[in-house]
């Protein structure tokens, strides 16, 4: 993966986040939250969120977490496996 200059990795992220991430976040009580959310299948683009998260938000390695959809036609062990090796994050993790 290229290592994108801070200054495009800001850029990078914020455009990603804009297009792809959660803004605000409602639950079941009716109080309004915000996340650091983003969803896409892409890997390179969740490989420069995942870089933007870490390098430019600070969030810490524990912090990060990944939600995986799984439909039945898929292996769910083979696609978490495949996006704990792609975004470099622990088994451990992951959700479904």
């Amino acid at each position: 993966m290229r290592k994108y200059p801070i200054k495009e990795l800001k850029l990078l992220g914020a455009a990603l986040y804009l297009s792809e991430g959660t803004k605000l976040r409602v639950d079941n009580r009716g109080w309004k939250y915000y996340d650091v959310e983003f969803t896409n299948t892409d890997p390179r683009m969740m490989r420069v969120y995942s870089d933007f998260a870490r390098r430019v938000l600070k969030l810490s390695e524990e912090k990060l977490r990944v939600q995986v959809f799984v439909y039945p036609d898929h292996d769910e062990r083979e696609s978490i496996s495949f996006w704990s090796k792609t975004l470099n994050i622990p088994v451990k993790q992951f959700t479904k």
